[in-house]
């Protein structure tokens, strides 16, 4: 965890979208480095001007990571901060409903819950609105879907999960990627099996029986987006092949 929190507060990204399983400590807090701390490795990268957007997972329930997010000064992400966008503060911090989506450098971010979801027909609902009818991407800007389960997208052998059920009734929608993590390997789920989405299982960034955690850094081009696979451990080029494809499009600079 502290290679990865020195590597991250290095490479200054824009911001940094999680994939949810944050389920190290939460207790010990300092102004240490205390390896093994997620929010500590939080704190720090706020601190520096990098901003975070969590993506909730099955293991995380521990009521105190939601209050860190929303009570945290200065606020993680400007989409939680109340003075900038009331809607979502009060849905995550208040509803505990947590999904929300933004517009940044031409590209459209949508983060939703796949896991312990109080209301799944109203998330639904949500999710219709935001990428079939693109209430919140009127410009219809390329969309990238970061959840959990990546199984409420793929399409190998039966046909039911709920993202796919939704996409499929909607032709129109923008999604071009749609990220899951919990899985712990990479795979790769081609767009002739899901509605032509490229859809990925993501490793671990950090995960003590994983030989070889890894994250991802996305570039942000004037007509693309290009990723880069990094081994936590080395800093070093992904250890396990690892690939995820570039996506064509219009873009400007996420800052």
């Amino acid at each position: 965890m502290t290679r990865l929190t020195e590597q991250l507060l290095a490479l200054r990204p824009a911001f940094v979208i999680t994939l949810g399983d944050m389920d190290t400590s939460w207790d010990a807090f300092s102004d240490e480095i205390v390896e093994g701390n997620m929010r500590q490795m939080f704190h720090r990268l706020v601190e520096a001007g990098i901003e975070i957007y969590p993506c909730m997972g099955n293991h995380d329930s521990d009521p105190r990571k939601n209050e860190f997010f929303c009570t945290h000064d200065l606020p993680i992400n400007p989409e939680f901060d109340p003075e900038v966008n009331s809607t979502t503060h009060d849905r995550w911090c208040d509803n505990h409903e947590y999904w929300y989506s933004w517009n940044r450098g031409g590209i459209h971010f949508v983060v939703f819950q796949t896991s312990s979801v109080r209301d799944k027909q109203k998330m639904l609902d949500w999710l219709e609105d935001d990428l079939c009818r693109h209430v919140h991407n009127p410009d219809r800007l390329p969309a990238l879907v970061f959840i959990h389960y990546a199984r409420w997208m793929i399409c190998e052998h039966a046909c039911n999960g709920p993202l796919y059920e939704l996409l499929s009734r909607c032709s129109q929608n923008t999604v071009a990627a749609v990220f899951g993590g919990d899985s712990h390997r990479y795979r790769n789920y081609p767009p002739e099996s899901n509605l032509g989405i490229q859809v990925y299982e993501t490793t671990a960034a950090t995960h003590w029986e994983i030989p070889y955690p890894e994250y991802i850094i996305a570039t942000v081009h004037p007509d693309q987006i290009t990723f880069e696979v990094v081994d936590t451990r080395t800093a070093g080029q992904s250890k396990t092949g690892a690939v995820y494809y570039p996506i064509e499009g219009r873009f400007s600079d996420l800052d």
